[in-house]
């Protein structure tokens, strides 16, 4: 996701209108949607794409477990 951010490089402090101060800084920021779009490239194929409510999620030590509106499960390991 970092390729997808943009780095800030320094943070203004500002009080009631007037900036007091800039300092250096290493965050960085990123649009929601390009977030999303990012994560979205890094999931390999031939993962599957489920539009759904998720109505009860369950975890656990081994597996974590979502169940979906449409009666399915999905279960994964840690």
């Amino acid at each position: 996701m970092l390729r997808s951010a943009t780095h800030d490089g320094e943070n203004w402090i500002a009080r009631f209108g007037y900036l007091l101060d800039k300092k250096p800084s290493r965050q960085y920021g990123i649009m929601y949607d390009a977030l999303i779009g990012a994560i979205s490239a890094e999931i390999p194929p031939p993962a599957e794409l489920v539009y759904t409510k998720a109505v009860d999620v369950s975890t656990g030590v081994e597996r974590q477990k979502i169940a979906l509106s449409t009666g399915d499960t999905i279960s994964a390991r840690c």
